[in-house]
């Protein structure tokens, strides 16, 4: 019986073990690199959803404002107030 192709044998039989030694560092390498850029995204995920909830409250003050500024043009007889005093 012949040994299989290369690419049909194990790595390990394959490749020196430095090259399994190098491949565990790029490995480690890339880990490490993935979970810092998933802390990232988990930080800006945060900042959105707080800008979110920001940009939710404002919509509902001036969703508020527009509807009080509309019931004061339905009513015919409300009269506009002077928001100062003048003398």
């Amino acid at each position: 019986m012949t040994d299989p192709a290369p690419w049909k044998r194990p790595v390990n039989d394959v490749l020196p073990r430095e090259s399994d030694e190098h491949m565990r560092e790029l490995l480690e390498k890339r880990v490490e690199a993935l979970r810092e850029e998933f802390h990232a995204g988990q930080e800006m995920l945060a900042s959105l959803d707080a800008k979110r909830t920001d940009l939710q409250q404002t919509l509902l003050r001036i969703s508020g404002a527009v509807q009080v500024l509309e019931e004061l043009l339905q009513d015919p007889t409300t009269e506009p107030t002077p928001t100062s005093a003048t003398p």
